[in-house]
């Protein structure tokens, strides 16, 4: 009878590290793929910026945009860094719906009605989206210390994010005053102009 059990316990034993490492392949695997989609997220909103830095004239847009750009640019390498780590790899020029996405973009810009407020809006809606990949990853990440660095790169879009929504809702306001100022003969407050 001793005999049965210790054969059992070798094959549980044989067995357990069976189950425990195909579940930790897994879990990597599954973070390998959160992270890659969190690069090439930031990667793409780095090209939409550089082209968006050659576009715009108004001083504070482009500053906030460089300011974006270095941010998303250090976050990427951090995480890129990690993936590497982790034995995977991830290629920093974007997804194959890059070049549609910029496109798209570049399209609802033209179309706008100032084509700087159109930046600085579609700027928000990036951001947007980044801020809610970051907090879905922190969620789906079981790796407290890679959790951590997600939180803290989700702090820093936050705050860059904070700035751009501050100055877009300024040009909005710019914008839709000058549009009231030509085009009805009102002054900003709306009372009319004395001839």
């Amino acid at each position: 009878m001793s005999r049965g059990t210790d054969a059992l316990t070798s094959i549980d034993s044989w067995v357990e590290p069976e189950r425990m490492i195909e579940p930790t392949w897994q879990v990597m695997n599954a973070q390998i793929s959160i992270l890659k989609s969190l690069v090439i997220s930031l990667d793409e909103a780095r090209m939409f910026y550089s082209d968006a830095v050659r576009n715009v004239t108004h001083p504070c847009l482009k500053q906030c945009f460089e300011r974006i750009i270095h941010t998303h640019l250090t976050s990427a390498g951090d995480l890129a860094d990690r993936i590497d780590g982790m034995g995977g790899s991830v290629a920093r020029d974007g997804s194959c719906l890059t070049e549609l996405h910029l496109r798209w973009a570049a399209w609802r810009i033209r179309i706008s009605h100032d084509a700087e407020t159109g930046y600085a809006m579609e700027a928000g809606k990036r951001e947007a989206r980044l801020r809610r990949g970051f907090r879905i990853a922190g969620r789906c990440t079981p790796d407290p210390g890679l959790r951590d660095r997600i939180k803290c790169h989700l702090r820093e879009i936050e705050h860059v994010d904070r700035s751009i929504d501050n100055l877009a809702a300024t040009m909005r306001m710019q914008t839709i005053r000058m549009a009231v100022r030509a085009g009805s003969g009102l002054t900003p407050r709306g009372v009319p102009q004395v001839p």
